[in-house]
């Protein structure tokens, strides 16, 4: 990446020159010059801000996946205890059991 913007640069300091002529070619490139700097001088500046907020990111994300794989653990087993589990007396039975027992509030 940094070649491709060195070779833009390049092409550009060209087409100034050709279309400037010499006495504002150095002109229009010292100025291009001290924008790319301050871009620079920007992201130095900026960089270690990013890099703390990317850490604390880092450690959130780290301890979503470890609750994300006891969750999933979690699932695991209860499905096995499903899969286990089988009822000993017909549906119809714990049904009928269940209405003999509803209290009614009228």
């Amino acid at each position: 990446m940094f070649n491709q913007t060195v070779q833009v640069l390049s092409k550009l300091s060209q087409t100034i020159a050709r279309e400037s002529g010499e006495s504002n070619a150095s002109t229009e490139m010292n100025s291009l010059l001290q924008i790319c700097f301050d871009k620079l001088r920007h992201v130095q500046e900026y960089l270690p801000i990013i890099l703390k907020r990317n850490k604390t990111m880092l450690g959130h994300l780290q301890k979503f996946e470890d609750g994300l794989q006891k969750c999933q653990q979690w699932f695991h087993e209860a499905k096995q205890l499903i899969n286990r589990y089988s009822i000993q007396v017909p549906v119809k039975r714990i049904e009928d059991s269940l209405e003999q027992h509803r209290v009614s509030i009228y």
